[in-house]
């Protein structure tokens, strides 16, 4: 994790980051005319990069406000059609997918073997740029009108294994900062097992307006690969676009990854940042 920011400070460097999967999303207004169809056609447009392809339910962006308000109560609808899907389209490895839906495209770059090296931001987000205009010049094409984007999320997910800093999931605190261990005097010894969640609103530091808000979260897991004991941290930046078009998309997207290498190394421990290999 370091490239440069959106503020133009040099961001904390890292030789081996845990970084596991990366999520950058956009999500716009309907395309009302938008089918299953037309997803087969996009493919067509992209399957020599993205030869599989798997179907899945949509998924919304949330909408985040200034003020934090209560959890929003499940919404019945009665459905008069089946809902247009979600279509993964996947590179051959499986670690690199393109996700496109009605109101929203998404694109990742996750681990698959776990020894697949990340790839960095500057990369991911070029990435998202080039997909993303050729999906803008399908819609235009096929006069399913025009992407008008509403929200943005970047997120990261971190498999922090055990072994490296920490052995038990009671010892959070080796891993994130913000968890105390119990005094030695106390009646609770130490637990069997840990989570962390916290919320962080983004503002501009000039006129202090809202323009996110940074979620963090660490909770025990186990690698699927060989059930081996790990820490998920998942770091979520979520917001408004930051402009019009694809611009303010990925203005916002370069002020999110500043806030989630930040908030990662704020986060952590200095004895994790050793084992990470933090050279800044």
């Amino acid at each position: 994790m370091s490239e440069q920011p959106a503020s133009g400070r040099k961001l904390p460097e890292y030789t081996k980051p845990p970084v596991s999967e990366v999520a950058l999303s956009v999500a716009f207004e309907p395309l009302e005319g938008y089918t299953a169809a037309h997803a087969g056609l996009f493919w067509s447009e992209v399957s020599n990069r993205f030869p599989k392809v798997e179907e899945h339910p949509p998924i919304e962006i949330p909408i985040e406000n200034d003020a934090l308000g209560p959890a929003p109560e499940p919404k019945l609808e009665l459905l008069t059609a089946f809902p247009r899907p979600r279509l993964w389209f996947l590179t051959d490895a499986k670690d690199e997918i393109l996700q496109v839906q009605a109101e929203g495209f998404f694109r990742n770059w996750r681990q698959v073997t776990g020894q697949e090296a990340y790839p960095r931001y500057e990369k991911l987000a070029a990435s998202f740029v080039q997909d993303f205009q050729k999906f803008e010049q399908f819609v235009d094409k096929t006069s399913l009108g025009s992407i008008a984007p509403t929200r943005c999320e970047v997120v990261y997910v971190n498999h922090i294994l055990s072994g490296d800093g920490w052995t038990q999931f009671g010892e959070m605190h080796k891993v994130i900062a913000g968890c105390a261990p119990l005094r030695q005097d106390t009646f609770l010894t130490t637990p069997e097992e840990c989570r962390y969640a916290a919320k962080f609103p983004i503002r501009d530091p000039k006129s202090g307006q809202f323009l996110g808000r940074l979620s963090c979260a660490a909770s025990p897991a186990f690698r699927r690969s060989d059930r081996r004991p790990l820490i998920s941290l998942i770091l979520t930046a979520r917001g408004k676009p930051l402009g019009a078009g694809l611009q303010g998309v990925t203005d916002f997207f370069a002020l999110a990854h500043e806030w989630i290498v930040q908030g990662f190394t704020d986060l952590t421990t200095a004895e994790m940042h050793k084992v990470w290999g933090r050279t800044r």
